[in-house]
């Protein structure tokens, strides 16, 4: 069910966006979409996939009703707090979860096997359970193992400081979502400094942009009184002409030896160098990229930071789609599970979620490493652990 949008769901500034692009340079390709029966209504926005018919499928339609047909028992409201583990002679042996039903109190569900799925979340669960990094955990700690948590590879939400640029034609466009073109700038780094770009930079999805109210309140509109007022009536409608300054350009961690690994903390914040040179350099360098690309486009008034001139003003915010807390690995001196997605430690605990990917892929990585990595973990659990000569 993989395609690219139809043209006719695009305006001419995703046209003027490509030529522009492939004019420096540039190889563009058109954005894929991953729907069944879609309609293309244009309705549809990533963050919320409100799809009246069947484009945007999930797990509630698709493998859950096969689950319970095979005797699955789903627990809805429901959250793992931590696992139950116990010492066996030398070794420790996850034998179930502790868990919470919604306005229910804490319960224990033992189990031969314990299997983690989801994404981050495994790894508070861990943190939760006593296992992890002796410097986070403290007296909580039973199992010390220093990776759980750390290697994080991921994309950097690197952003201009509110770049804006007026075209002559409309940009925004309800439900735009990722539709467009796109490209790759690598520089020499061979994908390890990767800028990914991305044309579906829609008016909705700047500082919360929101059409008329916003507008009154960007940074070019006069002080509020009469001249403000005039201004309104005259100009108002040309937010739909505005480009914003979020622009899909991760930069992608995907090489180890070129950007910081990150590490996330109990409390959901992450440790990381915002500083590191690859960071800064390639933040200034998406935000001339991004001018010459306006100016290509014919754009007007391009500003940087609310203000005129080249100076950009980037900046650094947590990562994104990231992988790595639980990473596979063949040596526990460097992951926490290994190639079956057994954990090295703990006995009977599996992980098998995007938290065990070791390298983050260049564009999205989030539900879809996921779902890949849920699906070639049950085939290596099912052929080791639950053939019918093992059981």
């Amino acid at each position: 069910n993989s395609h690219t949008t139809p043209d006719e769901l695009l305006t001419e500034y995703h046209f003027r966006w490509r030529d522009a692009a492939q004019a420096m340079g540039y190889k563009t390709q058109k954005m894929l979409v991953h729907k069944r029966n879609c309609i293309m209504c244009g309705g549809h926005v990533e963050r919320m996939p409100a799809c009246r018919y069947d484009a945007k499928m999930g797990t509630l339609l698709s493998h859950i009703p096969m689950a319970e047909e095979n005797g699955v028992e789903i627990v809805p409201d429901t959250v793992v707090d931590k696992l139950v583990l116990e010492k066996k002679g030398t070794d420790w042996v996850a034998t179930g979860v502790w868990y919470h039903e919604k306005g229910q109190p804490p319960q224990k569900a033992m189990a031969k096997k314990v299997i983690l799925a989801g994404y981050m979340g495994s790894v508070f669960v861990l943190y939760n359970s006593g296992y992890g990094p002796k410097d986070l955990l403290g007296e909580k700690l039973l199992v010390e193992n220093s990776n759980v948590g750390s290697n994080i590879e991921g994309h950097v939400s690197a952003m201009l400081g509110g770049l804006t640029a007026r075209m002559d034609c409309e940009v925004h466009q309800p439900g735009d979502g990722n539709f467009g073109f796109w490209f790759f700038d690598d520089k020499d780094s061979q994908g390890s400094e990767r800028l990914f770009i991305l044309s579906g930079a829609e008016t909705r999805d700047w500082s919360s942009f929101n059409g008329a109210q916003d507008f009154a309140l960007e940074a070019r509109a006069p002080e509020f009184g009469h001249k403000h007022k005039a201004w309104m009536r005259n100009n108002w409608k040309e937010w739909r002409y505005l480009v914003g300054g979020k622009f899909y350009g991760p930069l992608s961690a995907y090489s180890h030896w070129s950007a910081p690994k990150g590490r996330i903390l109990p409390n959901g914040s992450y440790q990381f160098d915002e500083n590191h040179p690859t960071l800064t350099k390639r933040g200034q360098e998406l935000s001339e990229i991004l001018r010459a690309l306006f100016e290509k486009m014919g754009a007007k008034d391009i500003r940087i930071g609310g203000e005129e001139g080249d100076r950009a003003r980037t900046s650094i915010r947590k990562f994104i789609h990231e992988v790595g807390a639980c990473r596979a690995g063949v040596d526990r001196k460097n992951s926490v599970v290994n190639s079956n997605f057994e954990c090295h430690d703990i006995a009977n605990l599996f992980v098998v979620d995007a938290t065990t990917h070791p390298r983050v892929t260049s564009a999205w990585s989030g539900g879809t490493v996921a779902a890949v990595v849920g699906t070639f973990a049950a085939q290596r659990i099912v052929a080791n652990h639950f053939r019918r000569s093992k059981v």
